[in-house]
C-alpha cells in the first residue's frame, strides 16, 4: 500500500488535488492544503467513506475501500489514461505531425473547462468512473511553426468501469465521446435548421471504445515495481493543459488498439479481466 501510494503521488494525482468529485450523485469534498501526502490522505478518507455508505459496497473492507481510492486516481490520471485520449482523437481528425493537439484546462475563473469527477456504484460491486467537460470546443490543435489555434471539437465524457477490488493484471476498456467541429458551411445549415432540428431532437454523441496502453495495475511491496510503456505526458499543474504526444509511433500503435466502434463501453463482469497483461505502467 506504501509504494501504491507512491506512485499516485509521483504520476496520477490529478484527483487528488481538485477536493471536490460526486460519489452515487452526492458531493464530496476533502482539504487539499498542506503536504500532497496529507491531501492524499484525505480523499483516501473521504473517498472511502462514501463508498462505505453505498448499498453495494457498505460490506467491503476498509483495505478495500482505500485501495479502490488509489485505482480511481489512477483510471482517471493524465497520464494513464487522458494521454491516450489524446493520442485516439489526432487519429480521428488526421492530425499533422507539426500540430500539438491539447484539452485547455480550467485556468482563471474559467471553472467550465475543468473536469468533473463522478463515480457511480453498481451491482457487483462495480464502479463506473468518469470525467466530464461542460464547456465547448475544449480540444484545440496549435500549428507548431505559427502558433496559430484552432478549435477541433469537444471532448465532453470519458468513462469506465472496473469491479471494486480488480485482479492483478485487469485491463478497463474506456468509452469517450467527441464530437468533432464541423465546417463553416455545415454550422451555416445547421443555423438555418436548427428550428426543425430542435424539434426532431438532438442525442449526444455516442461513446467510442478506447483501451489503454497499460492494465490498471500498482506497485505493491509484494509485486513491486514492473516495466511497462512510460507515458510522454507529466502530471500538469492544475491550471495547464493536457497536451497530446506528436510521435507518429505512438499515433500508430494507439490506432491498432482502439476499437473503431461508436458503441457505449459495456461494464465488465466483476473480477474477469477485458484484455491480458502486457506490464503495468
Amino acid at each position: 500500500r506504501r509504494l501504491a501510494a507512491e506512485e499516485i503521488l509521483r504520476r496520477y494525482a490529478d484527483l487528488v488535488r481538485v477536493g471536490r468529485m460526486t460519489v452515487c450523485g452526492r458531493e464530496i469534498v476533502w482539504d487539499t492544503s498542506g503536504a500532497s501526502s496529507q491531501q492524499f490522505d484525505n480523499f483516501c478518507n473521504a473517498f472511502a467513506a462514501a463508498l462505505a455508505a453505498a448499498p453495494h459496497t457498505c460490506c467491503a473492507s476498509d483495505a478495500a475501500l482505500h485501495r479502490s481510492a488509489h485505482l480511481i486516481c489512477k483510471a482517471l490520471s493524465i497520464n494513464y489514461v487522458l494521454s491516450d485520449v489524446m493520442g485516439f482523437l489526432r487519429l480521428k481528425l488526421k492530425a499533422r505531425a507539426s500540430d500539438m493537439y491539447t484539452v485547455r484546462a480550467g485556468g482563471g475563473g474559467d471553472c467550465a473547462l475543468r473536469p468533473e469527477y463522478g463515480v457511480d456504484v453498481h451491482p457487483g460491486p462495480l464502479l463506473r468512473a468518469d470525467m466530464s467537460w461542460r464547456s465547448p470546443g475544449n480540444v484545440v490543435s496549435y500549428d507548431v511553426a505559427t502558433a496559430k489555434m484552432r478549435v477541433r471539437g469537444t471532448l465532453s465524457h470519458v468513462e469506465t468501469w472496473l469491479p471494486l477490488a480488480p485482479h492483478h493484471g485487469f485491463w478497463p476498456e474506456y468509452g469517450v465521446r467527441f464530437e468533432q467541429r464541423r465546417s463553416k458551411a455545415t454550422r451555416l445549415v445547421s443555423k438555418i435548421s436548427c428550428v426543425s432540428a430542435a424539434r426532431r431532437g438532438r442525442g449526444r454523441a455516442p461513446l467510442q471504445a478506447l483501451k489503454p496502453q497499460a492494465p490498471l495495475d500498482l506497485q505493491t511491496a509484494e509485486a513491486g515495481p514492473q516495466a511497462g510503456p512510460r507515458s510522454e505526458f507529466a502530471a500538469p499543474d492544475s491550471e495547464s493543459d493536457v497536451s497530446s504526444s506528436e510521435g507518429s509511433g505512438e499515433d500508430a500503435s494507439l490506432l491498432h488498439r482502439a476499437s473503431g466502434g461508436r458503441t457505449r463501453a459495456a461494464p465488465p463482469r466483476a473480477g474477469a479481466a477485458l484484455g491480458s497483461a502486457r506490464g503495468a505502467r
